[in-house]
């Protein structure tokens, strides 16, 4: 049963909505009204204002959350962030990421920040439990290259290999662009690898869905 079938109440807008066809349909007629139908009204009102005021006190509770600092235990599988600036797509990336099994993520300082609302919604909880490291994507590309871990660039590139052609290194970092430039050449340049995913029609996908993508093609690819 739903709440309002058990309160007898609907939103503010249907009540609104009922208050408006009554007086609209009876404003010029000679029918009476039941007081009966009159005082249910009324107390569906009274019902309505007393759920919105324990809606609102419930947005002054404040909850407190230690903030992690997690470090990387491992470094097989890497996800790099490159200036992507909708939190929603960050807390997405997130969340698959961690779904993945992704070991580590390093994010340029132009991406969104992760404790915003939205990106924590959308993450669904899961940058409590993998690392998100921000960092200087330029000198972090050259650290993890001189770990042996191969960089693999997602771009449009004339030197591009489609991604279901690609075979991954043991150990291997997906670097995704910012939702409307891409990735920046400058790392796009010092990368080992460029992928492009292949498709049909558009050049371009949502940069949460193809990291995704990638995610899911890199993990279960044949070596």
């Amino acid at each position: 049963m739903r709440p309002r079938d058990k309160k007898g109440v609907y939103n503010a807008a249907s009540i609104l909505q009922e208050t408006s066809y009554i007086r609209e349909y009876f404003k010029d007629s000679s029918i009476e009204i039941k007081q009966k139908y009159i005082d249910k009204l009324k107390d569906s009102q009274k019902l309505l204002e007393e759920e919105i005021k324990r809606l609102e006190a419930r947005k002054a509770e404040t909850g407190v959350c230690k903030k992690l600092n997690l470090k990387p235990k491992k470094e097989k599988s890497v996800l790099l962030l490159d200036n992507v600036q909708d939190p929603g797509n960050v807390g997405t990336i997130l969340r698959t990421a961690h779904s993945f099994g992704i070991d580590c993520i390093y994010m340029s300082k132009g991406c969104a920040d992760i404790y915003n609302p939205k990106t924590i919604q959308s993450s669904q909880g899961a940058l409590f439990y993998i690392p998100v490291i921000q960092t200087d994507l330029k000198e972090e590309i050259k650290l993890l290259q001189e770990r042996n871990i191969e960089v693999y660039a997602t771009a449009l590139h004339d030197k591009h290999k489609d991604l279901q052609d690609i075979k991954p290194s043991e150990k291997y970092a997906i670097l995704v662009g910012n939702e409307g430039q891409g990735v920046r050449k400058e790392l796009i340049d010092l990368s080992d690898h460029i992928v492009k995913i292949e498709m049909e029609t558009f050049e371009s996908l949502n940069v949460a869905i193809a990291t995704s993508i990638c995610m899911y093609t890199f993990k279960y690819a044949k070596r």
